[in-house]
């Protein structure tokens, strides 16, 4: 079961202390037959990367300075909702044509500094969710990698559950500051 305040506390685990988290990303590596992962949960996914992109992402956290935790925003987390609910009606492909990603933040709030929206299919644990994020197989510029870590990102919102089609799925905004319209205080306890 996919619980947000469980890939919140996955995040900021990651985010706080990038070297150790890429400890836990190695121990991936050993788990492939080719480009097949097989994960501690017996579940195999294929990969189109294989190992070596596993072998990168422990090795470039190894480079990186904690870049402190992330608070959870009530309005982002409705943000990842609308999102979440699009992406139950189409393929992932195809959620950006329907998205209308200012009118949908307007609806909530404001915010200020960068926005960052993440995207993550079939993880079934929040290890799974995040170590997909941070590897980032496929995605040669590693951008959801580069968003989790960007260190102007203080407040998440996020949504976890199941998808007709990838089983689960999870929905992540970022931002460095939001406020929304229906609670200043703006403070999520998932």
């Amino acid at each position: 079961m996919l619980i947000p305040k469980l890939i919140l506390d996955e995040i900021n685990s990651l985010r706080t202390n990038p070297a150790a988290y890429a400890d836990k990303i190695l121990q991936y590596k050993g788990l492939f037959e080719g480009k097949k992962l097989k994960r501690p949960d017996g579940k195999k996914i294929e990969t189109c990367e294989g190992p070596a992109a596993y072998e990168e992402a422990a090795n470039f956290l190894k480079s990186c300075k904690p870049v402190g935790a992330l608070t959870a925003s009530k309005g982002l987390t409705k943000i990842s909702e609308d999102i979440f609910n699009i992406a139950q009606t189409c393929d992932a492909g195809a959620i950006d044509t329907r998205l209308n990603l200012k009118q949908t933040i307007e609806k909530y709030g404001t915010f200020e500094g960068s926005f960052g929206r993440l995207m993550e299919f079939g993880g079934e644990a929040p290890e799974h969710v995040v170590i997909d994020l941070v590897v980032s197989d496929g995605d040669r510029s590693r951008s959801q990698r580069n968003q989790i870590l960007d260190k102007s990102f203080k407040v998440i919102g996020l949504v976890a559950g199941d998808h007709p089609d990838y089983k689960k799925c999870t929905m992540i905004t970022l931002t460095t500051k939001f406020t929304y319209n229906a609670d200043p205080d703006d403070v999520e306890n998932y």
